[in-house]
Parts: structure tokens; C-alpha cells; sequence
């Protein structure tokens, strides 16, 4: 059988909210055809209807499973260099059941459990996470209910799995990810076993006995529970971290095709109840819209936007508002936007239950004030996907009839928000997309101290400058300093504005990860302490294939600058690879946030001399995967400029409309070096 090609995608277009590629990473492939429906790593091809794909959260590739009861048909998850994942695929309402096979009988079962558990209709457009910890619960849940917690099933499987790759010099120490491969080698092996190993023996047997059979099995490399537990946290994260946003819903309706193909986005009004009738002309209705994106340490941060106001009509805009979709365009045009900040937070949607808790909730800080909050106090992610704020939706993504109602448990799977602290009191729902999912990084081209060998040089982490130009002013440019960390991600590396000490500087400051402080010596023997804050992290690195592709050695970069401190650059959108049309005539500009790649490239050939300098100097550039230059945009600043065009007497959406977008570029900071691992 052959092996269906498919890429991961980088956009979902729903109604309004139009996002597609624009300098993306990848285009789209078109599969095979085949005369039956199963593929080496799927009973189903990902483009038919009720065929769910998943990607694993760790690239391991040859992983065996069974989808239903059919145990005639053995499938393996494959690996894709391009896509930097192993997939695997089932229709929807089956069960899946995983083990490793030997080279000849002996096997080692790891449970089954319903695919409905990550997903229940299919999604061409993204692939679900099937994570170690759901491959756990299956194990948990088979036969008895005695043994171990998932959790400490899921440390056993990653000790497994690390174990493979480093006694298969996959792996450079414990706690790294990279793909590995359960090869000939390593089922041969599986054969020295004197019986097969059950799922229940999985989870029952003692800690010693777990560790005898994987040294009979794999060889004496010893991976511990806190290396483990180390490897699933970082797992969980990496199936979390993601860019997550409601849908603009300009076009919605009532119909059952308006359902299917998209959603209301985040809306509500001053009714405690929820209840916003469009004819109750006594009601304030808000509309909503925020990029939200979780980093590879588990926090959420982003900037976003509101409008709240009443039904009312003018000249230019008549009382017509029939639908969610009128009411919304309408208050567009007519109300004057507010920006929404949410500073890095941790509780946002949990990596195990996926669900959004009610305390602490996540919290938007509305405008300029300390006291009006816009607080997303529940919602459940299904499909690893979506989040549904009404009941309609809601069954669709569920796989139940449309008109079905919702059970007390299941009403708790809503999306649901409040704001409060203003003038008035809101509440509302939120449909909401988890777009852009990150990978594991490769260490060809992503190099750190922790996963190069001795001798062998590393990047990370990189001290850089971004510059961000206007298109309103050619001119003017504003430079913000920044840090790609060793796990990652991207935080703000600011200087105080006083003189530094001699010797001291960006690259060598002290910086404290508990308060993302950066301490400064200054020239007068005081110290000062920078606040720095979280923007970003690499989504994935792509590294050359047989093919010579733009993107070779280079690591895709997202970005939400979210905090008043960073003044005009506010709210600016990097690395998203879509574009926002702002209304549905098409008359106004789209907001084009293009696609952002480190180029890592020229960094590979950097000599590092006795005393530390580098040869030649160290260089890097930030392209689209076209080679083309990054284009940055702000949201808020984009939707001023809308509102401006009909009240020409708001200077201050004027001026802020100057700050909607322009072109990237990012140089190293003058005091880094490439270094060598002792």
C-alpha cells in the first residue's frame, strides 16, 4: 500500500475572517489516487468524508495501531520530514488500538480507546493531537481499573519511547525530542522477550519489573521518572501552543449552512441572560475579535479588539439588521474600536482536560482601563480544534442533530464570557479556532547548548533586533531588541535608556525567567532592572530535503506584541500568515500579516576562533518563504483606519490608523556570538 501525502495546513477560511496562505510555508498537496480506501498509516485517506487524521505530539514514527476491530488490517504512524510530524488516520467512531509489533510474534499492547475522544467529524483543514497522555488513558482504561494514573502510565510510554531513541543514537540525551524510529532493529529486539506484554501488565506492574523489560528489551540506557515527566510536560505544551481566534461573523445567518461552514465569532450584550434579541433596541451589543497564542512554555498572551453599541440607524447605515451578521458590520462602520490586552497567563485552555476553567478564568483587559475586564470563563476544545458558544455549532462539532438540546453537563462546554468593571455589565459566547499548530524542533537547524555535542556549535539563544517601518511614513522606524531563547520561544530584550557599565550589555545582562527581568550594570555602579515580556515562539524549523526550497535551514516565527509598554508597536501581528478582509463587499483593504522565517542558514558556516570571536561575522535575515520581505499589520489600528473613513473628525483613530502595518526586517545584536559546547 502506498503512503497519501498531506500537508499540515496554515489557515482555515471561514466566512468573513478570510485567512489564506500569503508567503506561507507549505502549499497544498494533492493526494494520490488509490483503488481502495487505506493508506500504510490510515484505514482512510484525511480528504474523504468521515476520515479523521491525527498527528501524534511526538514525532515517532512506526508506532502500530488497529482502527475498530479489525485486526486483519495493521497500520504504522509515518513520519513526514515536510511536515514534521507522524500521522496516522481512522474513520470517525472507531476505536484505536496501539502496540509495537516484534519481527515476528511478540508484541507489546498499549490499550484502545474511542478516536472520538480527540474528534468527532472530520477536518481536512487541521489534524487533531493525539498526545502520550491519551495513548495513556487507553491503557488506563482497558480491563481493570487497577495500576497506575494515566500520568504516570504516559511517564512509562515517553521512558519507552526515549529509551528507543537512544539506545538507537537517535537521541542526543533524555530529555531531547526528535523523531524517532521504531526500525527492524528495534521489533527484532522486541522478540527477545519470553511473552507478549499486555496493556494491563503495562499498568500494573512494578517499577522494577518496567524497568527489567525494557532493558531486556532495548538495551541498558536508563531514562528516570523526572526526565520522563520533564519529556510529557514539554509534549503537552507543544499540542497546546498554537494561535487561537474567533471568527469575524459578517455573514452570518440563521441557516443550517451558516452553521456548518462557520460560526458567530465572540458577541454578546448587556443581557446577564445572553439573551440578545436583535429587535430589543434597549440592548448594547458587543463584537469581539483577539489573536490569542500559546507559547512552548504553556503561556497565553495576545491583543484583540471590541465594538459595543446599540441598534441604531443613520443615513449611511439604515436599520436593517436581520441578522447577527448586519448587526456586527454594522457596528463597524459606526462605533469607534477598543483595544483588548491579555498579558502572558497560564490559564488558559488546559493541556490535559482541554478546557477552559472558570477560576481564574482568562482575562482581557479592555482599553485604557485597570478595572473593565472581558473574563472567557469556560469552554471545552473539541476536534483539538474549536470551541462552540451555542448550542448549534455546538452539535456540529459533536457529530449530534443540529436542533438537539444540550445536557446540563454538556451546557458547560460552552464557550462563555463576561465583562465587567465599566459602565455596563456584558456577556456573551465565543466560537473559537485553534489554528497553527506547532511542531518539535529539529535540531539541524534549531542548535542549543542542550542538544548539540561537545565541540559542535549552537545559536541559541539569539540576541536580535526587530525593525519595524510604516507604511504612512517610509521613514520612521522603531526598534525593538528581542531574545529566541534556548526553548524557543521569543521574549523582548529592552535596555534601560541610562549608560551601561563597561563590558556590560544585551547579550550578557542578567536575566531573571521568574520575573522576566533583565538586570543592567550602569556606568554611575547602580543596577537597574528592565521588564521584559513574551511575543512569540518558533513554530516550527524546516530543514533541506532533496528538493533545495527557500525555506531550507530556516525557523518559522509567530508573534503578538501584547502590552502598553511597547507603545506604538501595541497590538502588532507577526508571522500569522493570513489576511483579515475587513468587510464583505470588498471595498476595503485586507489586513495582510505575512509569514515570517528566520534564516538560520549562513550561522551553519560561522567559525568560532580560540577567543571566542566569530568567523565571518554572524548573520541572519527574515524572509517570507517566498524570500520576500515580512509584512507586519496591528488589527486595531487597521479597523481605526475603517472607522475613520466615515467619522473624519476622530483624529485619534487617525493617528492610530498610521500604525496599522509595514515591512520587518531583523538583524543580530552587535554583541552576539555563535558558541562552541565545551
Amino acid at each position: 500500500m502506498k503512503k497519501t501525502k498531506k500537508i499540515l495546513p496554515l489557515a482555515f477560511s471561514t466566512l468573513a475572517l478570510m485567512l489564506y496562505g500569503c508567503g506561507g510555508e507549505s502549499a497544498n498537496i494533492t493526494p494520490e489516487k488509490y483503488d481502495d480506501n487505506t493508506t500504510v498509516n490510515g484505514a482512510c485517506l484525511s480528504t474523504m468524508s468521515g476520515c479523521l487524521e491525527f498527528a501524534l505530539d511526538y514525532p515517532l514514527q512506526g508506532l502500530n495501531f488497529y482502527c475498530a476491530d479489525d485486526t486483519t488490517k495493521p497500520f504504522k504512524t509515518a513520519l513526514n520530514i515536510d511536515n514534521g510530524v507522524a500521522t496516522g488516520a481512522c474513520k470517525t467512531g472507531q476505536k484505536i488500538s496501539f502496540f509495537i509489533q516484534g519481527e515476528k510474534d511478540r508484541q507489546i499492547e498499549l490499550g484502545e480507546f474511542p478516536i472520538s475522544r480527540i474528534g468527532n467529524v472530520t477536518a481536512t483543514a487541521h489534524f487533531p493531537r493525539l498526545t502520550i497522555l491519551d495513548i495513556a488513558e487507553g491503557i488506563k482504561g482497558s480491563t481493570s481499573n487497577n495500576g497506575l494514573s494515566s500520568e504516570a502510565i504516559a511517564i512509562r510510554l515517553v521512558q519507552m519511547i526515549q529509551a528507543i531513541g537512544l539506545n538507537n543514537n537517535e537521541l542526543r540525551s533524555a530529555t531531547e525530542i526528535y523523531p524517532v524510529m521504531i526500525d527492524d532493529g528495534t521489533r527484532k529486539a522486541l522478540d527477545k522477550l519470553e511473552k507478549n506484554i499486555s496493556a494491563e501488565q503495562i499498568k500494573t506492574m512494578s517499577d522494577a519489573e518496567f524497568d527489567a523489560l525494557l532493558a531486556t528489551w532495548l538495551g541498558p540506557k536508563k531514562i528516570s521518572k523526572p526526565e520522563a515527566e520533564q519529556v510529557l510536560n514539554t509534549l503537552l505544551n507543544i499540542a497546546n501552543a498554537a494561535v487561537y481566534q474567533p471568527e469575524f461573523s459578517l455573514l452570518s445567518s440563521d441557516s443550517l449552512s451558516s452553521y456548518i461552514s462557520g460560526s458567530e465569532g465572540l458577541v454578546g450584550c448587556s443581557h446577564p441572560n445572553r439573551e440578545c434579541s436583535l429587535t430589543d433596541n434597549s440592548l448594547t451589543h458587543i463584537l469581539g475579535h483577539f489573536i490569542l497564542m500559546t507559547d512552548r512554555q504553556g503561556m497565553t498572551f495576545g491583543s484583540g479588539l471590541q465594538w459595543k453599541g446599540k441598534i441604531q440607524g443613520t443615513p449611511q447605515n439604515p436599520l436593517d439588521y436581520t441578522t447577527i451578521g448586519g448587526l456586527n458590520a454594522h457596528l463597524i462602520r459606526s462605533i469607534k474600536p477598543v483595544q483588548m490586552t491579555a498579558e502572558a497567563q497560564s490559564s488558559w485552555i488546559d493541556a490535559k482536560s482541554k478546557r477552559i476553567a472558570a477560576e481564574p478564568g482568562y482575562l482581557l483587559k479592555i482599553g485604557q482601563s485597570n478595572a473593565e475586564y472581558m473574563k472567557i470563563e469556560q469552554g471545552r476544545l473539541f476536534n483539538d480544534y474549536m470551541i462552540a458558544g451555542k448550542a448549534r455549532f455546538y452539535n456540529v462539532l459533536t457529530g449530534k442533530k443540529i436542533d438537539q438540546q444540550l445536557t446540563e453537563a454538556e451546557q458547560r462546554d460552552l464557550g462563555l464570557w463576561t465583562q465587567t468593571g465599566g459602565e455596563s455589565s456584558f456577556a456573551g459566547t465565543m466560537d473559537l479556532y485553534k489554528l497553527y499548530p506547532i511542531t518539535h524542533l529539529d535540531r539541524r537547524v534549531f542548535k542549543t547548548q542542550d542538544n548539540v555535542q561537545s565541540k559542535e556549535s549552537y545559536f541559541f539563544p539569539l540576541y536580535a533586533d526587530l525593525k519595524f517601518s510604516f507604511n504612512s511614513d517610509p521613514n520612521r522606524q522603531i526598534t525593538l531588541g528581542i531574545v529566541i531563547d534556548e526553548n524557543g520561544d521569543i521574549r523582548t530584550n529592552r535596555k534601560p535608556a541610562a549608560n551601561l557599565a563597561s563590558g556590560q550589555n544585551e547579550c550578557s545582562a542578567n536575566y531573571d525567567p521568574a520575573s522576566l527581568t533583565t538586570r543592567y550594570s550602569l556606568q554611575d555602579s547602580q543596577s537597574v532592572a528592565v521588564q521584559q515580556y513574551r511575543i512569540g515562539t518558533i513554530s516550527r524549523a524546516f530543514i533541506p530535503t532533496a528538493v533545495p526550497k527557500t525555506t531550507d535551514n530556516t525557523l518559522s516565527v509567530r508573534m503578538v506584541l501584547a502590552n502598553e509598554e511597547l507603545g506604538d508597536l501595541n497590538g502588532a501581528l507577526i508571522g500569522m500568515n493570513s489576511t483579515i478582509t475587513t468587510s464583505n463587499d470588498g471595498s476595503s483593504e485586507s489586513i495582510v500579516v505575512g509569514g515570517a522565517l528566520v534564516n538560520v542558514n549562513k550561522l551553519l558556516n560561522v567559525r568560532v576562533n580560540a577567543d571566542g570571536s566569530n568567523s565571518p561575522a554572524p548573520t541572519v535575515s527574515l524572509i517570507d518563504s517566498e524570500g520576500k520581505t515580512v509584512k507586519w499589520a496591528n488589527s486595531f489600528a487597521s479597523f481605526n483606519q475603517i472607522y475613520s473613513t466615515q467619522n473624519t473628525t476622530d483624529e485619534e483613530s487617525k493617528e492610530l490608523a498610521k500604525l496599522a502595518g509595514g515591512d520587518l526586517s531583523l538583524t543580530l545584536a552587535d554583541c552576539y556570538r555563535v558558541k562552541v559546547k565545551s
